[in-house]
Parts: C-alpha cells; structure tokens; sequence
C-alpha cells in the first residue's frame, strides 16, 4: 500500500519542501525522500480542492454530533457531583472536629479516637478524590465547549471566504483547525485525503 505524506497546513510556501515546479506544468506536491515516501506527484491545486472538500464534508458531519451531544448537560452533572462532594467533605471533617472535642471531654479513649481518626480520615480523602476528579470533568468539558464554540464557526469561515482570502489568511485558519493533513496518491491517479482537526480532549 501507498504510505500516506503527511503535509504542513496550508499556503503554498508551507509546501516548500514537497512541492517543485515543472515546466508548463504549474506546482506540484512530490517526496524529497523517494526512499521514505513512494507517493506519486499531485497537482497542488488539486489536492487543495481535495482537502476543501474533505473539510466540507467532516464539518458538515461534526455539526450533527455536536447537535446530538453537547455539553451542558455534562457539566452539570459533574458540577452537581462536585457540590455533593464538597457537601460530605464538609460533612466528615465537622465529625473529625467533634471527635477531637469528645476525647478531650475524656468521652473517647485515646485507643477509639485514633480509630475513629483514621476512618473519617480515609473518607475525607476519598471524598476529596471524588471531589477534585468532578471538578476536573466539568472544567475539562467547559473548556471543550469554548473551544468547539470556536472551531465550527472558523472552520465555517475558512469555506465560505477560501476563494477571497491570501494564503497566509488561508493557512491561519487552517492551522487553527486542523493539526495535520495527510493525502496519498497511488499510480491510478486516485487522491485520499485524511484530516486530523484540532478536536477538544476529554
């Protein structure tokens, strides 16, 4: 099978080193390292319009997971954990402070306050666990949310002004949304286009 060229997004001079120019013919995408990469050389303006429409079509796709999914739902869920947390933690350390009180009004013996010292220790660590990992949920969701309120509309914008923009706007916004390309092109003329957007991590 052909080994796929990863490619820099976008302009034409991110191209330098897979691009050469041939006579007559305009610029064309081919390996430096024919040893490493057995890609046959593409026409650059098409595998432009290749990418475009791959995009176009993974945007109009991604739009319907995102409208299916979301995420206010899950960030309140965990914040709703988070606070049930924070609600038993402050639970359990009031006992801890009671417990203190009770041995020094000689209610507890020395031997049943260490025992109960270190159980409602182990629960308050386990509370504070449990706490910290919602917390971390619904910022890592929020965060998720912010960026793709960001990633639809510049991908929507890099598609509808491709044509009017300059290269250098052209591989700003592509940089901006995708972290890699990668196209291959058999002997058969066929061209594949994968891309790697810039998606939220959770």
């Amino acid at each position: 099978s052909r080994q796929k060229k990863s490619v820099p997004t976008h302009a034409p001079e991110r191209f330098e080193q897979f691009w050469q120019a041939y006579p007559g013919g305009g610029s064309r995408l081919k390996c430096v390292n024919m040893r490493a990469c057995r890609n046959a050389s593409a026409d650059y303006g098409v595998v432009e319009r290749e990418i475009i429409t791959a995009l176009r079509s993974w945007l109009e796709g991604y739009r319907v997971r995102i409208e299916a999914a979301g995420f206010a739902q899950d960030v309140a869920e965990q914040k709703a954990l988070q606070a049930q947390h924070s609600a038993e933690l402050a639970r359990l350390e009031r006992q801890l402070d009671n417990a203190f009180d009770l041995v020094e009004q000689g209610v507890y013996t020395l031997e049943v306050f260490q025992a109960r010292r270190e159980k409602l220790n182990a629960s308050i660590d386990r509370e504070k666990a449990q706490r910290d990992r919602a917390r971390a949920a619904a910022e890592r969701l929020e965060s998720a949310q912010s960026f793709q309120s960001r990633l639809v509309p510049q991908t929507e914008q890099l598609l509808e002004s491709y044509e009017q923009m300059t290269n250098q706007e052209r591989n700003e916004l592509l940089k901006a949304v995708l972290k890699r390309i990668e196209y291959k092109k058999g002997a058969d003329g066929r061209i594949e286009i994968d891309l790697y957007p810039r998606l939220p991590q959770l």
